[in-house]
């Protein structure tokens, strides 16, 4: 029975080991993650709900204001507009939230001609074609 409870302890702390060693891991990732040229907005909102999901499938939470604050430090240059209002707002959105204005967002900057996808296109140019084509 001794041996039993041993061999069950040994087997914890190599979980606890890997397990901690996934959370670096996943932290690094989400921390290092960049919205890349081309990228529409809602791959790069996948990428990083992605990485969201499996934090807390090994029992991690990540804060929205964590999330949003991440996301934020994400997008490139172009995005620096959107970014200081949102900060200047002094109320953090939610991650969801977040995504939604980023969405709007894109649809509009698309729409002035200040961005576009050679790479694909996201839901928010799909809907702006729609609608230009409908009047």
């Amino acid at each position: 029975m001794k041996k039993a409870k041993e061999l069950y302890d040994k087997l914890i702390d190599m979980f606890a080991i890997s397990n901690l060693n996934q959370i670096i891991a996943l932290k690094n990732q989400l921390k290092d993650i960049k919205m890349n040229k081309g990228e529409t907005i809602q791959a790069y909102f996948l990428k990083m709900t992605k990485i969201k999901n499996q934090l807390s499938t090994i029992g991690v939470v990540a804060p929205d204001k964590e999330m949003v604050l991440i996301t934020l430090g994400g997008l490139p240059p172009v995005w620096e507009t959107f970014i200081t209002t949102i900060n200047n707002i002094n109320i953090i959105p939610t991650f969801d939230e977040l995504m939604r204005k980023c969405l709007q967002e894109e649809a509009s900057m698309i729409s002035r001609g200040r961005i576009s996808h050679h790479e694909g296109e996201s839901i928010a140019f799909s809907a702006y074609n729609k609608r230009k084509k409908g009047n």
